[in-house]
């Protein structure tokens, strides 16, 4: 009897921590969107009810980071998706050196990304970056003020996105194609299906669990993009390359409008369950 206690003795602890360091700021977080937080802090909390919620729905500045985001959440990830796959499907046919292949590709996921964001920035620079050097000398084109231009930046922050993870969703779908049962593939080898019939009807419905999966973790991720764009334009030229993250740090930590931040925050909350929600919606379905 006291065995079979221990173990809930022994759990509760651990959750009550997990509970406290993950419920605290939440509920903290929600409670402060319903004042006016002040700047200094010997004035009072005032309770200001929905007015955080109903700001929103007038802060221009706020739509053009979600659409921002969005941007390069539509850029970025199908991106990464198409190539890593590609990546994925050439590896699956390596036999010798697959390891160590993989682990040179993967060099830019371990990467800081603040680190990967000050590469792409001299990568990029205008006038000392190898970029603008090589289309000057090949091609003749005047230097391109890539993260200085409302044309360029948002690409150039999706080009250093990309590099840096598409070696990720390359390892999740290698790792996926790797597990197929082979008894299905020398069965339409049999049958003569060619290549593209394989991938299309055997390849792809396997495999979706994987990509749904992959997509969620990428696009989640990609939802809170903040250290590129902080490091590469802060935001600019104007607010062309502002996106969610970075605005909300803007609001809370420049601004200290901590309320609002707050509120914002909880909006952000529920574009990721909703994204969530509909990636789980279509992997249930199929």
């Amino acid at each position: 009897m006291q065995t079979k206690h221990l173990k809930w003795l022994l759990v509760i602890p651990v959750v009550v921590l997990l509970l406290s360091v993950v419920l605290g700021p939440l509920i903290f977080s929600l409670a402060i969107s319903f004042t006016k937080w002040p700047k200094i802090p010997i004035h009072p909390i005032v309770f200001a009810g929905l007015y955080n919620y109903v700001k929103l729905a007038v802060d221009s500045v706020l739509i053009n980071a979600i659409w921002v985001t969005i941007k390069f959440i539509a850029i970025a990830v199908p991106l990464e998706f198409f190539l890593g796959l590609i990546l994925a499907l050439a590896l699956l046919n390596i036999n010798r050196f697959r390891g160590v292949i993989c682990s040179y590709l993967l060099i830019p996921t371990m990467l800081a990304p603040v680190a990967v964001g000050v590469i792409w920035l001299l990568l990029f620079s205008v006038y000392y970056g190898p970029i603008n050097y090589v289309l000057a000398r090949l091609l003749s084109i005047k230097p391109i003020l890539w993260t200085a231009s409302v044309k360029w930046s948002l690409p150039t922050i999706v080009v250093a996105d990309v590099w840096q993870w598409t070696p990720f969703m390359m390892i999740i779908l290698l790792a996926g194609l790797v597990a197929l049962p082979r008894d299905i593939y020398e069965a339409a080898s049999v049958d003569g299906a060619s290549s593209w019939q394989v991938f299309k009807h055997i390849t792809l419905p396997l495999l979706k669990p994987i990509i749904l999966a992959a997509l969620i973790i990428r696009t989640v991720d990609a939802l809170k993009v903040f250290d590129l764009p902080i490091v590469m334009t802060q935001g600019g030229p104007g607010a062309s390359t502002e996106t969610l993250s970075l605005y909300i740090y803007r609001v809370a930590f420049k601004f200290w409008n901590l309320s609002y931040a707050a509120a914002i925050s909880f909006l952000f909350l529920i574009m990721v369950i909703a994204i969530v929600t509909a990636y789980l919606r279509s992997m249930m379905r199929s």
